[in-house]
């Protein structure tokens, strides 16, 4: 009995020890990468961009969609081996299911090339869609935390460090009561388009402040685009740039195989050639494009360079781009100030600058887990726990058992 008390008692030590690895493991895992502190080759690879934005839905008060892709934008010197499937992978743990992995061999993982203006830099968009799992529900669950883990190696096999995200899912009632708020539109009669043309589909709104808003895109999107509610996002508030009507809200979330074409509404009246458009990348508004369709820092990976058209005829006032995905976007005129060039309609304020993506996650709220050092004080309560009954297991041994084998204690306790 003696020994079966201490092999429990060893067993309950080893269990404490190896949960609290595991914990410390898991933790560190999803600290992210210290980028101050890699190898030079590292910058030839970067992440400058993801959809959702890092803790979408957890440092913010809006959820994300439980439709949502999840994507990033991957910026490469020497380029990326397409055809290797671990060239990208995706390790993604949705809070429900069993951590599982996506390589580019995977139907739910698609690549979209970016235009850039730097020909030395590869663009591209890796996007993991939930909405194209075989045996997976397509939607994520109401209120999940999802975690995503990026791994990305160039032809060179320069290996980017391990990239961590998480965003949280909206809750399920919040989600469908955004139906009700959707702006009153039509489809675009197909007559105007050309059966072979690559856009051949389109939807415009008719009504309100956003009246005169239109899409156009290729139906053969895996996913459709179509207009977002109408009082989600909040209107453009940069300390140097003021907004001009009202902010266009775009679903789903998702990056584009063809890019998209949106067409912005500004008031009548509106001098929309120097009207500059940024987007909300679902946590914060970014500067995009500029007057002259140039895409600004901010706006690399969403909006395509030069395709801006300014429809000054029409009525009301229309700005034309192409964006590779989905998110808000709005007109704006940028204010004079310090970090910007009025006279020469160059937008240079920098918030909206696009960084390498660096230590995303809090493991604090990782899912609460217990910490270490917690897990090393139950161990040692455990252990301490257990020595009373060791102790007296072998006093009954050694004395029999009975009651005077408890003499013992007399000296301790007279009145026993």
């Amino acid at each position: 009995m003696g020994r079966l008390i201490w092999i429990i008692a060893a067993l309950l030590a080893v269990t404490f020890y190896f949960w609290g690895q595991a914990g410390a493991q898991r933790a560190e895992a999803f600290e992210g990468p210290d980028l101050d502190h890699i190898d030079a080759d590292s910058n030839l690879l970067s992440i400058i961009d993801s959809i959702p934005q890092p803790h979408a839905g957890i440092a913010e008060l809006s959820g994300v969609s439980d439709d949502t892709s999840f994507g990033v934008l991957i910026e490469s010197i020497h380029g990326i081996k397409l055809t290797d499937p671990d060239s990208i992978r995706f390790t993604i743990d949705d809070g429900v299911h069993y951590v599982y992995v996506r390589d580019l061999s995977s139907n739910a993982v698609r690549m979209v090339a970016v235009a850039d203006e730097d020909p030395q830099k590869t663009l591209l968009w890796a996007v993991y869609e939930r909405s194209l799992e075989t045996f997976l529900p397509p939607l994520y669950f109401p209120e999940t935390i999802v975690h995503i883990t990026v791994e990305v190696v160039d032809v060179n096999q320069n290996q980017l460090p391990l990239q961590q995200f998480r965003f949280k899912i909206e809750s399920d009632p919040g989600h469908s009561a955004d139906f009700d708020r959707i702006p009153d539109y039509e489809f675009i009669d197909t007559d105007d388009f050309r059966p072979e043309a690559t856009y051949d589909s389109g939807m415009e709104i008719l009504s309100g402040d956003l009246e005169g808003a239109k899409i156009i895109y290729n139906s053969k999107e895996p996913l459709t685009p179509g207009f977002g509610t109408i009082d989600e996002i909040e209107a453009l508030n940069l300390e140097d740039s003021q907004g001009v009507g009202a902010p266009l809200n775009l679903l789903p979330h998702t990056v584009f195989h063809t890019p998209v074409k949106i067409f912005i509404p500004f008031p009548e009246d509106t001098d929309i050639s120097q009207m500059e458009i940024f987007f909300h990348n679902g946590v914060e508004w970014r500067p995009a494009c500029d007057i002259d369709g140039n895409a600004l820092p901010g706006g690399i990976g969403w909006v395509v360079p030069g395709s801006r058209v300014n429809h000054v005829e029409s009525s009301p006032p229309l700005v034309e781009i192409q964006v590779y995905h989905f998110s808000a976007a709005q007109g704006g005129v940028v204010v004079a100030s310090s970090e910007t060039t009025r006279d020469d309609n160059v937008h240079t304020e920098r918030s909206g600058a696009v960084a390498v993506v660096k230590c995303f996650i809090d493991t604090a709220a990782y899912d609460m887990r217990p910490a270490p050092g917690f897990l090393a004080i139950l161990w040692v309560l455990g252990i301490l726990g257990l020595l009373p009954a060791v102790i007296l297991y072998q006093r009954s041994k050694w004395f029999r058992f009975g009651i005077s084998d408890f003499r013992f204690l007399k000296g301790l306790y007279p009145d026993f």
